[in-house]
């Protein structure tokens, strides 16, 4: 057998050798990594030599490697081909389902991963989960319903948990839910519809224009709309500022603008003020590079029933 020290030599004199680009081909070796650094030790050398990596490389992987302008580069990996390391690092399918990545952990706790499983309590669904806790359920059944649902979160110092439904009816948030009807609070959206059952058993619904509520405090809605005429000029880059007045219902309180609208130009509104007697204060300004003229405003605010 050669003796590793004529090795040694031997590679060290084919990494420092002058006189153009030589190259040795398919010496085999293995991966080393000393402080942050990769390096290959050839076969039958004690020699550590700096690698550039052709493929991606671990510690203790065993490397196909050529000298090329006193660099040894890294044709292959034998322990572990690219593609395999790939989808062991960053996916995986267990027994618990598939696993996704690593979310590194915070304070020192360990990382953890996402792992994406069947159901197994008797629904047709997938759920969504960040180590051992439950982030998601995605949920169908033989009708083709859905229903996402999220949970449960806490809030910092607090033991109190936060679920989220979401489904054909709408979303759903809880305080402490339990089960169907058994919950400390919640809050019910849907197009056109808000109810919430507050922490002290209060019911509050808002829809049809009106606010109910089971302890008193009913308010009803109206809605205001008013126009300006088409007189309005605005130069090109300039503002203009005006003030239109709503028709207000005896017994209502105006309580905010909820639809604005500038018609005539592509402008828009740098100021909007109402007052409690329904009086619209406003600027628009004209971004564009033409003077405009027969521009108006259009305004429709909400008052509530204040008696």
């Amino acid at each position: 057998m050669v003796d590793s020290k004529i090795i040694s030599q031997v590679v060290s004199a084919l990494l420092n050798q002058n006189g153009g680009n030589k190259t040795v081909n398919k010496l085999y070796g293995t991966v080393e990594v000393n402080d942050g650094h990769k390096f290959v030790k050839l076969d039958g050398s004690d020699t550590l030599t700096a690698i550039v990596e052709g493929t991606e490389v671990m510690n203790g992987d065993r490397v196909l490697v050529s000298i090329e302008n006193h660099q040894a580069v890294v044709l292959s990996n034998i322990t572990s081909p690219a593609s395999a390391r790939t989808a062991t690092n960053f996916m995986d399918f267990t027994e618990d389902g598939l696993i996704i990545g690593v979310i590194a952990g915070t304070d020192g706790s360990p990382p953890q991963s996402i792992v994406i499983g069947s159901l197994n309590d008797g629904e047709e669904g997938v759920y969504l989960r960040i180590g051992a806790t439950v982030i998601a359920k995605f949920i169908g059944d033989e009708n083709g319903y859905s229903k996402i649902e999220f949970g449960p979160f806490h809030i910092t110092d607090s033991q109190d948990e936060y679920f989220a439904f979401l489904d054909s009816l709408g979303l759903n948030i809880y305080l402490n839910y339990r089960g169907p009807n058994v919950f400390d609070a919640a809050t019910r959206i849907q197009p056109g519809y808000v109810a919430i059952n507050d922490i002290l058993g209060n019911y509050i619904e808002m829809k049809n224009g009106g606010i109910n509520a089971e302890n008193g405090c009913n308010t009803n809605i109206v809605y205001v709309s008013v126009s300006s005429a088409s007189t309005i000029s605005v130069n090109h880059g300039s503002t203009y500022s005006g003030s239109i007045q709503a028709v207000v219902p005896v017994g209502y309180t105006p309580c905010g603008i909820i639809k604005r609208q500038i018609l005539g130009q592509p402008y828009y509104f740098t100021y909007l003020e109402l007052d409690n007697t329904g009086k619209i204060s406003y600027s628009i300004y004209n971004a564009s590079s033409n003077d405009g003229t027969g521009i108006s405003v259009h305004f429709t605010i909400a008052c509530t029933f204040t008696g």
